[in-house]
């Protein structure tokens, strides 16, 4: 009876180590949808009001949809601290804890070094292609998620249910 309880132990394991691989690709592309849906509150905010990076951020910050978005807060809090803006947005985005790939932070860290750089129509212009940028990462990101998923979980209870037979 502890023999087969162990078995099941096993296969219910993989099972969820298979499971656990695909939510990683369904948490990226949720943690671009959010990146994207910033970029785009961003643009529009700067666009309408002319408010000062800082400003921009704070703002952004505190509304709840962008809860999830760590960097946001501690950029804000490190250029507070003394930080220029583009050093203190890349410091945040890299060590944010979303589940996002190097090319999805190098694409989101280019928005630390345009805003406030240039007149507000070059932001938005330069906001505009980190917006396609990060659309083909959240599309790539779909694709993967799509392929692979469902071949993470398979793999998973397959993987389980082979341990188990084998054992037994």
């Amino acid at each position: 009876m502890l023999r087969l309880a162990g078995l099941l132990l096993i296969a219910a394991c993989c099972s969820g180590a298979g499971i656990l691989a695909s939510c990683r690709l369904s948490n990226r592309v949720l943690a671009l949808e959010s990146c994207l849906s910033f970029v785009q509150a961003l643009c529009e905010e700067l666009r309408y009001t002319l408010a000062r990076t800082e400003d921009l951020l704070l703002s952004l910050g505190e509304r709840g949809r962008f809860a999830k978005l760590d960097f946001i807060g501690n950029a804000a809090r490190l250029t507070k601290e003394g930080m220029d803006f583009p050093t203190a947005w890349h410091t945040a985005v890299d060590g944010s804890a979303l589940p996002l790939e190097p090319e999805d932070r190098r694409v989101l860290g280019q928005v630390g070094e345009l805003l406030g750089a240039s007149s507000a129509e070059g932001q938005l212009a330069q906001l505009a292609q980190c917006q396609r940028l990060l659309e083909e990462q959240r599309a790539q990101a779909q694709e993967e998620k799509t392929s692979k998923g469902n071949l993470f979980r398979s793999l998973g209870m397959l993987g389980g249910a082979g341990l188990f037979i084998l054992f037994l």
